[in-house]
């Protein structure tokens, strides 16, 4: 075969040198000779558009300009007889002034009608009938006399009958013309229509033969080209490439074979360097500390690392190349070797966590490969679970204390409000004298002490059960139509006396008519008074205390507290927002109190919807503004309707 093969190669370069021309100087030749007959076909097919435009021109442009110019000769002709009539029958009168311009001119306008139409002319007659008529036209207007005695009208007349049959005789001509240029032109265009139909063809045939030999010339042995590229891209590497001449297709078969050397070369080197990858993904699994398994698209495992093994020592005989993974996962079923996070004994190969049956937990990955398999990676999440478990016993011993400490202060505040309540109704009874007259009078002070020391317990004692209510979600809010002037009317009595003693100014602005909000009209009282009670202790005498409210939009409406007391630091709000927190926390600071007031207030505001806002300044004062909803649209709207009818 390589024989033959080097036989045909020093045949066909010996056709090569034969042949003398490559396939590029082939195509060029043929290229150039096409060229040239296109080239002599659109000059001749360039110089028959000329030679139809000209006799186009000559045919239609002259003749018609020609006779539209002979038309106009004779209408302007026209009125210059009228003109001229006018004049001797008017007078001298109008022989003078614009009559006379205007004759000028009109016979002006028919002498150079007249020259154009006999230069437009296409015959010596049409010429000469132009000219004559521009002379006839002259001797016409010279009978007419200049010293405005009458003119020989009839003289005239004979004279104008003959220019009308001359302008008879020029338009006919010229469109004589016209028929005789026309009748020549159609058959010179006939003429080269067949000589241009028959060089086309003759074009068409040439092309066609070269086109032919180049054909048989070039495209035989790109064929066998093809043939042999086809077979080498089907993977038949060893497909004997023909030789062929000196030409370009000489140098395609030449490169075709270095090329298939080189496939050899790489296709080679591919393989080994496949399965050097191969080999170092094999160590890089082995050396993992998970677990991996990779199953192929027909269900047998194609690599499975040591430590999957040791993750499940009695199927490590199952986990090894070529078997069949659902051998291994039937022998864990079968044995019970591992059971799913949820407790329930499945095949270990979808995402998700697994016990193992000595105690160790597994996390499952799985992710699919291309080819159709799946990739399965275990890792020992043991540490993991145990401190999951060490968190979670935490959290529910953490969530236990809590219910605990919520529980005990419920109770406690319970137990000590049933003895409170009987010191504080004993206490009123000594300091009243109910069962007779006290002995000495100091006793009833100090019965009146008792009172307002059991009363002011009795009261931290309320707001601690109501933040340990709140806190187990078990402090209910009933609400329902409030109206904030009679709100307001209530807390102003109650607070009053203590602005008094404390010998404050309390200003309460009367709020917008017919003001309502929807929420727990005990609820909020509490809210008003334990903020006028915080202004009232933290505001020193001389001061002023301000009750007002305000409409914020149509859903809400604002209860604003505001005082001229010492204020607070930006910094120190949310300490005064916390329960049981105290902005001094000194055994010796000067206002006493247990820290709930505010953080109960915010926790009732928020409970019925609305949110507290605190705004403070040191020795500027201090403004709480508690937004709660309004009552539906509905109510409020029937409530100012019956307002405005009252």
């Amino acid at each position: 075969m390589a024989r033959e093969t080097e036989g045909s190669g020093g045949s066909s370069t010996a056709a090569g040198r034969g042949r003398g021309l490559t396939i590029r100087g082939r195509i060029f030749a043929a290229f150039a000779l096409i060229v040239v007959i296109t080239g002599l076909l659109g000059l001749y097919a360039v110089a028959g558009m000329t030679q139809a435009g000209h006799l186009v021109v000559r045919t239609f442009d002259m003749p018609l300009m020609a006779i539209n110019h002979a038309r106009l000769a004779k209408s302007n002709f026209t009125e210059l007889r009228l003109l001229m009539l006018r004049r001797h029958v008017g007078g001298s009168a109008l022989a003078s002034g614009s009559s006379a311009a205007d004759i000028k001119k009109q016979l002006d306008d028919v002498s150079e009608d007249l020259d154009i139409a006999g230069r437009r002319s296409l015959s010596r007659q049409g010429v000469e009938t132009a000219a004559e008529l521009k002379r006839l036209v002259g001797a016409w207007y010279a009978e007419h006399p200049t010293d405005g005695s009458a003119p020989d009208w009839s003289r005239l007349d004979a004279l104008a009958a003959g220019i009308e049959r001359k302008f008879g005789v020029l338009i006919n001509t010229a469109a004589g013309d016209a028929f005789i240029w026309r009748q020549d032109a159609i058959a010179t265009i006939e003429s080269n229509r067949l000589l241009h139909i028959a060089g086309v063809l003759a074009a068409l045939l040439l092309a066609a033969a070269v086109t032919l030999a180049l054909a048989r010339q070039i495209l035989r042995p790109i064929r066998a080209a093809s043939s042999a590229a086809e077979r080498i891209a089907g993977g038949e590497l060893e497909t004997p490439i023909p030789a062929a001449g000196r030409d370009e297709t000489g140098a395609l078969l030449a490169a075709m074979a270095v090329m298939q050397e080189n496939l050899r070369a790489m296709m080679a080197r591919e393989i080994a360097e496949r399965r050097s990858a191969q080999r170092r993904l094999v160590e890089a699994i082995e050396s993992l500390r998970e677990g991996v398994v990779l199953v192929g698209a027909d269900g047998n495992i194609l690599v499975a690392n040591s430590e999957a093994g040791c993750l499940f020592p009695a199927a490590r005989s199952l986990l090894t190349p070529g078997r069949p993974f659902a051998a291994f996962l039937d022998r864990i079923r079968a044995h019970g070797l591992a059971r799913t996070a949820e407790g329930e004994g499945g095949p270990p190969m979808t995402d998700g966590e697994l016990a193992l049956a000595d105690g160790r937990w597994l996390r499952i990955s799985r992710s699919g490969v291309a080819d159709g398999g799946f990739v399965l990676v275990w890792s020992d999440i043991s540490l993991l679970k145990d401190r999951e478990a060490t968190l979670r016993a935490a959290k529910d011993a953490a969530v236990a204390a809590d219910r605990s400490k919520t529980q005990f202060l419920t109770n406690m505040s319970h137990e000590l409000r049933t003895p409170l309540n009987a010191i504080i109704g004993f206490s009123e009874m000594i300091s009243h004298e109910v069962a007779g007259p006290v002995g000495a009078s100091q006793y009833k002070a100090y019965a009146g002490d008792i009172i307002d020391s059991g009363r002011h317990l009795l009261a931290i004692i309320t707001d601690i059960l109501d933040i340990a209510k709140s806190q187990a979600g078990k402090l209910h809010i009933e609400a329902r139509r409030v109206d904030v002037a009679t709100l307001f009317e209530e807390c102003g009595k109650i607070i009053g006396h203590g602005c008094t003693r404390a010998k404050l100014t309390f200003e309460r602005r009367t709020p917008p008519p017919g003001l309502a909000i929807h929420a727990d009209p005990v609820k909020t009282r509490q809210i008003l008074l334990n903020l006028l009670s915080n202004a009232i202790k933290f505001t020193p005498a001389g001061g002023t205390i301000r009750l007002w409210a305000e409409e914020h939009s149509s859903d809400f409406a604002e209860l604003v507290v505001a005082d001229s007391g010492i204020g607070m630091r930006a910094e120190d709000i949310p300490v005064a927002m916390a329960p049981f927190a105290q902005i001094d926390s000194r055994l010796a600071r000067k206002y006493e109190g247990t820290g709930l007031g505010l953080p109960l207030t915010k926790i009732l505001t928020e409970l019925q919807g609305g949110a507290l806002a605190l705004s403070s300044e040191p020795a500027k004062g201090t403004t709480v503004r508690v937004r709660l909803p309004r009552p539906p649209r509905t109510a409020r709207e029937t409530t100012r309707t019956a307002l405005r009818a009252a």
